[in-house]
């Protein structure tokens, strides 16, 4: 590995630390084009894990599309305080993917609550039949 790549590597691995990226923050990212159904362009996401060693994180997208709602393995998000939204939002745990940590902006927006987090746990369990 050349000497300017591997700066680079150790930059992007400083991300995850120096923005203290944790689960269950909400950061916009930029997901890039989508095909058919799925997630594309610059959203609100779940972050459900950070893998620091790699520079990649678990996220679930969120929609302000009520409607989306219809849709198995989705969570209705309300708006408070602490995830800052101004409207309620929906997770679409069906959506759940790896990305790189490169692809979120800098700081979070938000958090969600452990009661959500508690039933996304829960809606995991079952999506996955764990």
């Amino acid at each position: 590995m050349s000497g300017i790549r591997h700066h680079q590597r150790i930059l992007k691995s400083w991300k995850a630390i120096v923005y203290n990226m944790e689960k269950w923050n909400i950061y916009y990212a930029n997901l890039g084009v989508g095909i058919e159904h799925e997630q594309e362009k610059k959203r609100p996401c779940v972050i459900v894990k950070v893998f620091e060693n790699i520079n990649m994180c678990l996220e679930i997208p969120l929609t302000s599309k009520c409607n989306a709602s219809r849709f198995p393995y989705t969570l209705i998000i309300k708006n408070n305080t602490n995830n800052k939204f101004s409207i309620a939002s929906i997770a679409l745990l069906f959506h759940i993917r790896s990305i790189s940590i490169n692809r979120l902006e800098s700081k979070p927006i938000g958090k969600i609550s452990d009661s959500n987090a508690e039933k996304i746990k829960e809606i995991f369990r079952f999506m996955l039949d764990l």
